[in-house]
């Protein structure tokens, strides 16, 4: 079946059935009996302020589901850390959603739509944004966002577009995500960190050089970095990218700089390190985890994640444990 086919079939019947309230008032949806016969779902909200919340949501499907939404005017930016699927604005074009995936959403109107959730986990960290609170900020028309998202989907006055969680935002999601304080502190940090990552998608308006590289480019830096993404523990050089990518080294160096705002060394590195992270989380040894992400030497590997972190790796996986001890404490005792 074709997107447009996909997108049709779905749009006949979006409206025919009465929309109820989906995920804390933020929009508007009809479920259906396969997501209540087979999900258990998850949905935890955190307010930060008038108008910023950060949703996390876990789902575990035993089967495909769509839901139908209708939502106010809002700005979105959402990580997708498991969970295949689609989502489309209404009209509009089908968006591929897979693991790993960044999607920007901006709509200054009432808006409608399909989400389409694979079978399986999901699990997605979404920062809202209120009009009031983007107009606040004084930041530029989010139409010139386009050029900077591989995938795009938008509508009319609608934004949607995709592209890979780089290494910079991975990080602040992790940070998020083990965020270990409490009460107004809590709040202030969060929020920070919601403010910091508009600031890193916002940032690229203003980078001239994206707007210097061709087409061709562009490609090629997204297909470079779907490489080095599913590929991070083999020794790469520009040369070697460059040839994989089928772009020469100076324009391939052009490309990481405009796209990503690092050099393709720094882009690699923070991958590794962010590999690096969920591997000691997990419990494998320092040396372990330094071949994994593609380190022959652990001594030169933790030597780069101590200028990277400020802390050496046994240390950070043992500061680790202890934190996520305390988090599931935490949790437990919240609950009772």
């Amino acid at each position: 079946m074709s997107d447009a086919d996909f997108t049709g079939d779905f749009m006949k019947t979006i409206y025919s059935e009465t929309l109820r309230i989906f995920a804390a008032g933020h929009g508007n949806n009809r479920h259906s009996p396969v997501e209540e016969n087979n999900t258990t779902p998850s949905l935890l909200t955190e307010e930060l302020s008038d108008g910023i919340h950060i949703n996390r949501i876990h789902l575990e499907l035993s089967q495909d589901f769509t839901e139908y939404c209708e939502g106010p005017p809002t700005v979105s930016i959402a990580f997708v850390l498991n969970g295949k699927g689609k989502m489309a604005i209404e009209n509009g074009e089908v968006l591929d959603i897979n693991p790993g995936t960044m999607v920007f959403f901006y709509s200054p109107t009432v808006t409608r739509g399909m989400n389409f959730f694979g079978c399986g986990t999901w699990r997605i960290l979404d920062i809202r944004f209120s009009l009031n609170e983007i107009e606040a900020q004084e930041l530029p028309s989010f139409t010139k966002l386009t050029a900077g998202f591989e995938k795009n989907a938008s509508y009319s006055d609608a934004l949607m577009m995709a592209c890979p969680i780089y290494p910079p935002f991975m990080q602040i999601v992790n940070q998020i995500e083990e965020c270990q304080l409490n009460g107004s502190v809590r709040k202030v940090y969060l929020k920070a960190k919601a403010l910091e990552i508009l600031a890193c998608v916002t940032a690229q308006i203003y980078d001239c050089q994206y707007n210097m590289i061709s087409g061709l480019q562009r490609r090629a830096v997204y297909n470079a970095i779907k490489i080095i993404n599913n590929d991070y523990h083999h020794p790469w050089t520009i040369k070697s990218l460059s040839r994989a990518v089928g772009l020469n080294e100076r324009k391939l160096k052009e490309g990481f700089r405009a796209v990503v705002f690092r050099t393709f060394h720094q882009y690699l590195e923070n991958v590794r390190m962010t590999t690096a992270e969920d591997l000691l989380k997990k419990g494998m040894s320092v040396i372990e985890v330094a071949a994994a992400v593609g380190y022959s030497s652990p001594s030169h590997f933790s030597k780069r994640f101590r200028q990277h972190y400020l802390i050496n790796p046994k240390a950070w996986q043992a500061k680790y444990a202890v934190n996520h001890t305390l988090l599931k404490e935490n949790i437990t005792v919240g609950s009772r």
